[in-house]
């Protein structure tokens, strides 16, 4: 799966799912194949064939934190966020300490509007790892859009801006955050 895992890095995923499929015709229980498969269908934005792929990891693997994250980040980008939430709950039962998928889950969370449950999934992310960046954002955003909380979403949004420079809409919502403060 090396092979496979190289080129997803150099991002060549369409050699790596030509690799991957060789060898998982050779080996259909290799975990770590079918998860680098599904990562390059998810790159190309082929979101049914990365779900396919990342299912049969975790029927290989059932433990297999990152494969349930991946799940969590393909439904809430298709804006399916209770099936988000279960699939990165299960991801932090098999991993407490990841952060991104704390981070995720503060996002499935926001957008369903159960704020206080995001703030404290972001939290938990920058306490995990406290240089992700995107999670301040999120954090700022919280903040910012549903909790009405300036001064906290300042903080948030010039910690992340400072990981994370080049966030134009966070630029803006610090701006509006002063604003909204005086």
């Amino acid at each position: 799966y090396r092979i496979g895992w190289i080129y997803n890095d150099l991002e060549e995923f369409d050699n790596a799912i030509d690799v991957l499929k060789r060898l998982l015709a050779l080996q259909p229980t290799n975990a770590a194949a079918h998860f680098e498969l599904g990562y390059a269908y998810r790159k190309l934005e082929r979101f049914n064939e990365a779900l396919a792929e990342y299912n049969q990891t975790i029927r290989v693997k059932a433990d297999h934190a990152a494969a349930h994250y991946e799940i969590g980040w393909i439904h809430n980008e298709q804006k399916n966020y209770d099936d988000a939430i279960k699939s990165l709950r299960l991801a932090l039962t098999h991993r407490p300490a990841y952060a991104d998928a704390h981070n995720e889950l503060g996002y499935a969370l926001r957008h369903l509007g159960r704020y206080s449950e995001a703030i404290e999934e972001y939290q938990e992310a920058i306490r995990i790892k406290p240089d992700m960046g995107l999670a301040y954002l999120g954090l700022g955003d919280v903040y910012y859009y549903n909790t009405k909380q300036y001064e906290e979403a300042a903080k948030a949004y010039k910690r992340g801006l400072g990981l994370r420079p080049g966030n134009a809409t966070a630029q803006y919502n610090l701006a509006w955050c002063y604003n909204d403060l005086e």
